[in-house]
């Protein structure tokens, strides 16, 4: 089952956080003061960076039991990471991969055609494990376009690690893979 074109799981992730209704809106970062359900503007490596953390915490101490979604954009995006997605495949139980599927990949994922979807100018990881949840949504700033080195690529975000919100929108995005 394609995803719904119009389907946009960062607006939907701002929009439940946000609900007056989802008692999300009791988060606050405790260093900064705010709701952590706001948006911030960041960049590739920021985000590269805090993946590759939740990808690797995953694999060493939560796998068992864990499934993880993940949206690349493109399949050809995932080339860079591609060991890293081969050893998560191996260790959880369950690995979807949404992205435009313009490269083959040698990856064992449930691969989502994202083609002509709000969902292929959008970046996430979502990590549902036994003892462990996290979550990054975002918007892409700057498209495919040459903008420079993809480090620098802009986009907006926002991340979680409320177990009941990640409960919440892993069931969206099983919504969208049928």
């Amino acid at each position: 089952m394609a995803p719904q074109a119009a389907f946009s799981f960062y607006d939907w992730v701002l929009q439940t956080a946000n609900d007056e209704q989802t008692g999300l809106r009791r988060l606050v970062d405790t260093t900064a003061g705010k709701p952590v359900t706001g948006e911030l503007t960041t960049n590739a490596r920021a985000m590269l960076h805090w993946c590759r953390v939740v990808e690797q915490l995953t694999v060493d101490r939560h796998a068992p039991g864990a499934a993880v979604y993940a949206g690349f954009e493109r399949t050809s995006r995932i080339r860079p990471v591609l060991k890293r997605y081969q050893r998560l495949s191996r260790a959880v139980d369950r690995l979807v991969i949404f992205g435009e599927l313009d490269a083959k990949v040698d990856l064992d994922a449930e691969l989502i055609d994202v083609t002509g979807c709000a969902l292929a100018r959008e970046w996430f990881l979502v990590v549902h494990a036994p003892n462990y949840a996290a979550l990054l949504a975002a918007r892409d700033l700057d498209g495919f376009s040459p903008t420079g080195p993809l480090a620098n690529r802009r986009f907006l975000a926002v991340k979680l690690t409320d177990r009941a919100f990640v409960e919440l929108a892993l069931r969206r995005l099983e919504q969208q893979v049928g």
